[in-house]
Order: C-alpha cells, then sequence, then structure tokens
C-alpha cells in the first residue's frame, strides 16, 4: 500500500509539473512571460485566457499588485477569476485596501462585489478618509447606498473632521448629501473654505473663486478654492514686487484667521521667500 501510494504522489506530482510547464508554453505563445510584472499586465488587458493560464502555471493571485490593479480600474471580471483562484481581497497596500481604491475611483460594481464577499467596510487610508467618504466624493450614489445599507459608519470623521456629508457636499449632490445626513453624518463645513474665498476677493474684487462653480480650472470644492486663492495671490505678489512677506502682512493685517506657518503652507507650500513665474 505504501509502495502505491507513493506512485500515486509522484504520478500526480509529475501531472502538476507537467501542467505547469504547459501552461508556461501556452502563456509565452500568447506573448506573456512567466513574471509577476507580465501577469499584472494580463490583468490589465482583461486578458482571461491568460490570468487563467497564469494561475494554473502557480502564479500567486497577488503577485505585481493585481488585485489592487483590478479593484481600482474597475474590471470586475478580473477580479472574480483572482478571488477564484485564491487571492486575499481585504489585505490593504500603502496606496489603501482593494475596496477603499474601487470607492475613490467610483467603481460602484467593485465596492459591490467586495462588500459582498465580506470584506469591511469601514477602512480608511493614512489621513482617516473612509470607504464611505470616498465614494461619496466620487459621486457615486450606488456605492453610497450599497455601504450604507450594510451599515457603513456615517457619522466617521476623517483627520480634518470632514465627514461622508462634507464630501458629497463639496460636489454638490445635494440628495447624496441629504442621505448621509439622515444616516447619521454630520453637515460640516470647513471653515477655512469661507476665508479663502473672502480673502481673495478682498484682494481682487474680480474674484469669483468656485464655491459656485464659476471656476472653470478645477472641479468645484474647496480643494478648487485653495488653488485658485494661490494662483491669485502669487499674481498679487507679483504686483507686490515678488514679495511673499508682502502678501502675508497684507492678509494678517486684514484679520486672516490663520497662525503664519498655515498661512505659508497653504499659499506657498514649501517653496522659497520669492514669488515664482512673475514677468
Amino acid at each position: 500500500m505504501r509502495r502505491g501510494a507513493a506512485a500515486v504522489f509522484v504520478l500526480g506530482l509529475a501531472v502538476l509539473v507537467g501542467c505547469s510547464l504547459s501552461a508556461r508554453g501556452m502563456l509565452k505563445a500568447k506573448g506573456y512571460d512567466f513574471t509577476p510584472e507580465e501577469f499584472c499586465r494580463a490583468v490589465k488587458e482583461e486578458n482571461a485566457g491568460a490570468v487563467k493560464l497564469f494561475l494554473r502555471a502557480g502564479m500567486e493571485p497577488v503577485a505585481a499588485g493585481a488585485v489592487f490593479t483590478a479593484a481600482a480600474s474597475g474590471k470586475l471580471a478580473m477580479l472574480e477569476l483572482l478571488a477564484d483562484g485564491g487571492a486575499a481581497l481585504d489585505k490593504p497596500c500603502r496606496e489603501g485596501a482593494p475596496i477603499l481604491l474601487a470607492a475613490k475611483a467610483g467603481r460602484s460594481e467593485v465596492v459591490e462585489y467586495l462588500a459582498t464577499r465580506g470584506v469591511p467596510i469601514s477602512f480608511g487610508d493614512e489621513k482617516g478618509v473612509t470607504v464611505l467618504m470616498y465614494a461619496a466624493g466620487a459621486c457615486d450614489l450606488t456605492s453610497v447606498r450599497a455601504l450604507l445599507g450594510r451599515k457603513a459608519e456615517a457619522a466617521a470623521k476623517d483627520s480634518r473632521g470632514w465627514t461622508a456629508w462634507t464630501y458629497a457636499h463639496e460636489r454638490d449632490e445635494k440628495d447624496m448629501a441629504d442621505l448621509l445626513a439622515e444616516a447619521g453624518a454630520e453637515t460640516y463645513v470647513d471653515p477655512d473654505r469661507d476665508l479663502f474665498l473672502r480673502y481673495a476677493r478682498d484682494l481682487d474684487p474680480t474674484f469669483a473663486g468656485s464655491l459656485a462653480g464659476e471656476s472653470e480650472r478645477l472641479p468645484k470644492g474647496y480643494l478648487a478654492d485653495v488653488a485658485d486663492f494661490r494662483r491669485l495671490a502669487l499674481k498679487i505678489c507679483c504686483q507686490m514686487g515678488g514679495s511673499k512677506a508682502a502678501v502675508e502682512e497684507y492678509l494678517s493685517r486684514r484679520g486672516f484667521a490663520m497662525t503664519a506657518l498655515r498661512l505659508k503652507t497653504k499659499l506657498w507650500g514649501t517653496e522659497g521667500d520669492a514669488c515664482g513665474g512673475c514677468p
């Protein structure tokens, strides 16, 4: 019996090795080398036949970030193949968990699929931005409803104090914002936003900003206001002889409610003292 069992084991191993070598040969014929990078390329190209061959040949289903690539790009069929191949769908990488990346990209089908597979929906990134917040910021009402249906925490706040309601509000998604408020999200608006607009208009009365969607340079929202304000401040800076300190003093004298360090960070980032781009 022992000899028979050993023979069966050896035969089975030989079959597996033979299948693996055969699969690698077929991959070569399709134009793929047996490497993690090529495996990820097959996922990106949505080449289901090649992905199956890679898995049959022994490639790890999570190699080269294949799961994250499929989730972020909305390639649901590829994600299903990887899951069938044993890929863990709830393991975060540096950029975040697959469900977080899918929500950030507005991939509602992937978000719903991962949620139904039991993937935790409470994931957040290093700034505390949750799956629900990302879905709201991506104007993905389908995902927001699905997440709330699975008891996503609407009252959660990120490191700035923003809630999922704030993200919906920033995109002028009133119906979504109302839905989130009913689910318990605080109606929080960042106080810096109004300050930026008010002082930008003080610098230049013709400045409209993006609060009412008047800016065509960037999507509506706080970040667009900050970007517009920074551009305007640089313009005024050039008019003041290229002195950033003059702009900071100008705003400070008018009661700009920020410390000098925060103001410098918001206006200039980590650049030097002189204004950039002056004629």
